[in-house]
């Protein structure tokens, strides 16, 4: 169904439901039909939305009010009771929509922090080895190449050392920063822990992932010397042309790299392509182009 539609079909269908609920609540009254009201307002705010909500708890609060008092004489009871009646069930309503919405709230943000790294605000470990992972099978489905880079800093433990991990933190925030505002809204960055951060680009080729890594590496390179962190960072990149590439073997390979990125003086990078004639693309090492 067109996801356009559910709102509105959803509304109407709570709508005619809380309609029906004070008919029955008319007629069998005086059964306690109250908490059933509060069915169609919890659907409400869990699937659509707070105007959605506040409306059918506008409806719901009405139609208990007058489903319990119809059959009661105006004249038995004093005007004010019914206008105390009604504005505390509507407040009743919101205290529940309220404590609802916290609820939920509190719902969406233990899911957001289950898929992105605390301290950076990117993806975290589990969430990219799951979202690599589809975007690998779709990559060996459809047949094109896709390119993991791995990054590690050089010598991250020096600025703790030196300056403490709160300025270690705030290395790891702004390059996480500069490394999501470099790349496209489809590519999938990722701490994976520590000081190591990992790239997905999908549908790029080893030419594209040269110089999109290149250019990546000196605008993170200009932002590390602008904020004078005298560090410096190793990549390793995998590009896979095979449509049977496995998730395990390029990030395995993709590790290898960077650390013999590393070994030969860090601060470059090493290229490799996974699958076809396994040539290497291109220059490598600490003064790759």
């Amino acid at each position: 169904m067109n996801k356009l539609l559910m709102p509105p079909l959803v509304i109407v269908f709570l709508f005619l439901f809380v309609l029906v609920l004070g008919y029955i609540d008319y007629v069998t009254s005086p059964l306690p039909l109250m908490i059933f009201y509060l069915i169609p307002v919890a659907l409400a705010v869990w699937l659509v939305g707070r105007w959605a909500s506040l409306v059918i708890l506008a409806t719901s609060a009405l139609v208990w009010f007058f489903g319990n008092n119809a059959k009661t004489s105006l004249y038995s009871r004093h005007l004010i009771i019914y206008y105390y009646d009604l504005a505390a069930n509507i407040a009743f309503f919101l205290i529940f929509i309220y404590i609802l919405y916290k609820l939920k709230e509190a719902f969406k943000r233990e899911q957001l922090f289950a898929r992105i790294d605390y301290l950076t605000g990117v993806s975290n470990r589990k969430n990219f080895f799951d979202l690599a992972a589809r975007e690998i099978s779709r990559a060996a489905r459809y047949k094109y190449q896709l390119t993991v880079m791995y990054i590690d800093l050089d010598d991250f433990k020096r600025i703790n050392d030196s300056f403490g991990h709160k300025a270690g933190d705030e290395l790891l925030c702004v390059f996480s920063r500069t490394l999501q505002e470099s790349v496209r809204l489809s590519d999938i960055v990722a701490r994976l822990g520590g000081d190591e951060f990992v790239v997905l680009f999908p549908e790029t080729g080893c030419e594209a992932a040269k110089i999109t890594i290149q250019r990546i590496k000196e605008k993170l390179l200009k932002t590390l010397q602008q904020n004078r962190w005298d560090i410096t960072f190793s990549i390793g990149a995998v590009t896979c042309v095979h449509p049977a590439c496995d998730f395990d073997t390029i990030m395995a390979l993709a590790d290898t790299l960077m650390y013999s990125a590393k070994k030969s003086g860090k601060n470059g990078i090493k290229y490799e392509v996974l699958g076809g004639d396994n040539k290497v693309c291109g220059p490598s090492g600490p003064d790759a182009k």
